[in-house]
């Protein structure tokens, strides 16, 4: 064997050796890299649920929430007037033509010869704040633990609202998208507690389903009235639970309590 093929030799033999390598290598692309895989674009995921837009203060939702309860019927009165003494009504001519409001409803519009009675946080009960001291309605939802409606949470007025936001989202700043509701006079002083139409979802909601009451306009003798936080006031159609006079609402145990 000559020089020159003792020198070819050995290359020959690397090149034949490294065949199958390179072969593999370029089975793959070259180089031993991977081609990109191709996936399947993501399915759309649904938009979420709008949720209703509630409006206002509303205490069940923004503090604790409450149990669902039924709805509240409601019962539309002829405008008249009495006045919070036990006694006669006053004629229904004494009273202001009603007028239409943002609801579509005629409203009661106290006598003209009425002024409003000036707001008193902290207080209850109106010309009557110093007389609830009957024996407390069991309510009967409720086993009177404290604060139970509530989930145990203290409930406190909201100061920047009507009856502190027990009967619905009344801002004292504007009240005119509220529904008023009848008026209870003072005749005494003549003044007048305007009441509003209850909101659902709200404590006073929820205290007037749990003793059966329907909700009245304000005005005519007779019905139940209840005072809740700041003098505030609604008025309902007595019942068995609850015979016709006034009461103040205990927050604490949900309970009404009568004026004697």
């Amino acid at each position: 064997m000559n020089d020159s093929s003792k020198r070819v030799g050995p290359f020959l033999a690397l090149i034949i050796a490294l065949l199958p390598v390179t072969t593999f290598a370029q089975a793959h692309g070259g180089g031993g890299t991977r081609p990109p895989v191709s996936r399947p674009a993501p399915a759309p995921r649904p938009a979420p649920a709008s949720r209703p837009a509630t409006g206002g203060f509303n205490f069940n939702h923004d503090i604790v929430p409450a149990p669902a309860h039924q709805t509240v019927p409601i019962r539309s009165a002829a405008p008249r007037v009495a006045t919070p003494e036990r006694g006669a009504p006053q004629p229904a001519n004494a009273a202001a033509p009603a007028r239409g409001n943002a609801s579509g409803r005629t409203a009661y519009v106290p006598p003209a010869n009425y002024h409003r009675a000036q707001f008193t946080p902290n207080h209850t009960g109106g010309p009557y704040s110093e007389h609830f001291g009957g024996h407390p309605i069991r309510n009967p939802r409720f086993d009177g633990r404290q604060y139970g409606w509530n989930n145990g949470v203290v409930w406190r007025p909201a100061p920047i609202y009507w009856g502190g936001g027990f009967w619905g989202p009344f801002a004292l700043v504007d009240l005119s998208a509220a529904v008023l509701f009848g008026s209870v006079l003072d005749a005494e002083n003549n003044v007048y507690y305007p009441s509003y139409q209850v909101e659902p979802d709200t404590p006073g909601y929820d205290i007037l389903n749990d003793y059966g009451l329907q909700q009245a306009e304000c005005g005519p003798p007779g019905l139940v009235e209840i005072w809740g936080p700041d003098d505030s006031v609604v008025c309902a159609d007595p019942n068995d639970e609850a015979a016709a006079g006034n009461y103040e609402v205990d927050p604490a145990t949900f309970t009404l309590v009568p004026a004697t």
